[in-house]
Parts: structure tokens; sequence; C-alpha cells
């Protein structure tokens, strides 16, 4: 028999009742709740409450080819800016958000986390990154 060492609780709420639509996860007493969103049901994430809060997301392009496409960015308002890149960017079909519970995330926390992000996605060949632009 194994010993569990550490343990820990996730909730997980799918808005829509199936597990492949708009969901989030979150570890208890943790700062962060984590949103998946598949583009074609952007519409439906409007209503969910804290999607408007600041942090980090990515913007992920599934194909059949073998290099998936990703843009990772910032935000101040998360699903404000999915509806920025619904408009503006049609290579992607999944965003997973990684956005503050509370308002808790500064600017300079969210360009560290985004900056973070893109050295380690640029670290692996698994991705062909979308990002021009690095930040400081």
């Amino acid at each position: 028999m194994t010993k569990i060492k550490h343990a820990e609780v996730f909730e997980v709420i799918f808005y829509d009742g199936t597990p492949d639509g708009v969901r989030s996860y979150r570890r208890i007493a943790s700062t962060v709740i984590a949103y998946v969103v598949p583009r074609h049901l952007l519409k439906n994430a409007r209503g969910i409450a804290n999607m408007d809060k600041p942090g980090v997301y990515f913007l992920i392009g599934e194909s059949d080819s073998a290099t998936t496409r990703i843009y990772i960015g910032q935000t101040r308002n998360g699903i404000k800016r999915m509806d920025d890149h619904y408009a503006n960017k049609d290579f992607w079909n999944k965003a997973i958000l990684f956005l503050a519970d509370a308002k808790d995330f500064t600017l300079d926390t969210i360009a560290g986390l985004e900056k973070h992000t893109i050295e380690k996605a640029n670290a692996t060949v698994c991705y062909k990154i979308e990002n021009g632009v690095t930040p400081k």
C-alpha cells in the first residue's frame, strides 16, 4: 500500500455540463483560477463571474500538423482580451487563461509571468510561438 505524502484538492466546474466545453480549474486556497475556453464557445464564457480579472493567457491552435501554434499574452481583463483576439487572430481554437481570483496581480507581476511562459515555450520544440515581442 502506497502512503500519500501530499494531496491537493481541486475544484473543477463544467459550465455547460460537458468536459469539452468552457471549464475552470482552481486549487483550493489558490489566488489563480484557470479557465479553458474553446473558441467556438467564447460567447458562453462572457457571463462567467471573474472572467474579467487580470492574468496571462495562451491561445492554442491545435491541428493535424506536428507543431501546435501558440500565442502567450497578458491581460487586465481576460474575457475582453479574448474578444479582441477572436476578431484579430484566426489560428487558435482554444484559450487557456490563468486569472487572478481577485485583482491581486500587478502589471509587473503579469508582465513577469508572460515573459517566463514565453521563455519556457521557446525552450521546447513542441510549439510554434506566434508572439512577436517578449516583455522586458
